[in-house]
């Protein structure tokens, strides 16, 4: 039985691992994202005021 379990968990175990990777990833790639848009519209917003 407890050999049975390991094997269980290490056959589902790598397929929830990405899972967990991707969706976890696509969060931070997603705030860094933000995090460059609010940059970018920051310097852009201070471009415009010195042109006009």
């Amino acid at each position: 039985m407890v050999k049975n379990q390991g094997n269980i968990k290490t056959r589902i175990g790598p397929l929830i691992h990405p899972v967990l990777k991707t969706y976890m990833g696509q969060i931070y790639l997603f705030f860094i994202e933000v995090e460059i848009d609010y940059f970018f519209l920051n310097t852009f917003n201070k471009f415009i005021v010195k042109l006009n």
